[in-house]
């Protein structure tokens, strides 16, 4: 079996997971891994981390951990978790199901909530309120 590369699809299939299907105050929240300058309310992801897991004749499987950063940019006096907190909801019911992640070449057997970040960052202009989230994913080439 030839090794392939699962990075890409693993971030398409995030993209395709969240792109529309998440709201907040009646408005649809952008995803991906790169976000306009001019959003309040953003999901950004990234490929944490990916290392061979099973290696056969037969089976090449990978361990990817997603770093999922749910972020709320704020008026220098904010500090409201609201966003944040609907919008991490949402993204937890999207993400928790294994057979949701649909890739090509890919098969992910399994997905575990890992740990959790949350963390303000406060500039001359607005504050950042962000909640880190970790999935860790079995992913097996077909």
């Amino acid at each position: 079996m030839i090794k392939r590369d699962p990075n890409k699809e693993l971030l398409e299939a995030y993209y395709s997971l969240m792109n529309g299907h998440v709201v907040y105050d009646e408005k649809e929240i952008k995803c991906g891994t790169r976000i306009s300058r001019d959003e309040k309310n953003y999901i950004y992801f990234y490929l944490e981390n990916i290392e061979d897991y099973m290696i056969t004749d037969d089976t090449i499987i990978y361990e990817a951990t997603m770093g999922i950063e749910i972020v709320s940019v704020q008026d220098l006096n904010g500090g409201d978790d609201t966003a944040v907190n609907s919008i991490l909801d949402q993204v937890m019911s999207i993400v928790s199901d294994a057979e949701n992640l649909i890739m090509t070449n890919f098969g992910c057997s399994m997905t575990t909530k890992g740990n959790m970040d949350y963390n303000t960052q406060t500039s001359e202009t607005n504050t950042l309120i962000i909640k880190k989230l970790r999935i860790n994913h079995l992913i097996e080439q077909i």
